[in-house]
């Protein structure tokens, strides 16, 4: 029988992509200059119970989903795409929107993401969590 208390044993595997783009940070009225990142990309998931092969959710399925993400965001200026029109393109919102992103194409398995880190550089990186909102 699976443990499926609140705070009980869990099972979690990670899934890495990457992916090359340009932004700028506008502070006050300034824009600063446009440069590049390569950008690592981390999703973790997490849970109690395993499907009836032993996988928390197939690593292939969500590999190929957030490798379609980051693909769409690969080598453009992000600060064009309409994901970060609003906000601007910083490590942390890149992870909120990469986040929200492989949640919708998770689907019913979308409870099982628990965070998404962000790398623009071997040393800074952001992570984002919706963990609270889930509970």
């Amino acid at each position: 029988a699976q443990d499926d208390r609140p705070g009980g044993p869990q099972f979690e595997m990670t899934v890495e992509a990457f992916f090359g783009a340009r932004h700028f940070i506008t502070s006050g009225d300034s824009p600063g200059p446009p440069h590049h990142h390569s950008y690592r990309v981390e999703a973790g998931l997490s849970t109690a119970s395993q499907d009836e092969n032993g996988f928390v959710l197939g690593f292939a399925r969500v590999r190929d989903a957030l490798e379609s993400i980051v693909g769409d965001f690969n080598e453009s200026l992000l600060n064009t795409r309409p994901d970060f029109i609003e906000h601007q393109p910083t490590a942390e919102n890149i992870a909120r929107v990469i986040h929200r992103l492989l949640s919708e194409r998770l689907g019913d398995e979308s409870s099982l993401l628990t965070k998404v880190r962000v790398w623009e550089s071997p040393t800074s990186s952001a992570s984002y969590s919706d963990a609270a909102a889930k509970a």
